[in-house]
């Protein structure tokens, strides 16, 4: 269980929480699934964390699983 915060859209997380191994940030996976696709600063274009920055190497498994888990 985490009693915390979306980093996205800062409402309280309750249910369906996402986090990368890389850091400690915590979001909703919808609001995940939409930083992934939205605009040039999307994680699919940077292949980085949002908060972090490190980069990914596998960015595209990793979405495809995500994005199969709706």
């Amino acid at each position: 269980n985490y009693d915390g915060y979306c980093i996205i859209c800062n409402d309280t997380i309750q249910t369906d929480m996402f986090k990368f191994k890389c850091c400690d940030a915590r979001y909703h996976r919808e609001c995940m699934i939409e930083t992934f696709e939205r605009g040039t600063a999307s994680i699919l274009e940077s292949s980085s964390c949002i908060m972090c920055r490190e980069e990914f190497t596998s960015i595209d498994r990793d979405y495809n699983v995500l994005k199969n888990m709706r």
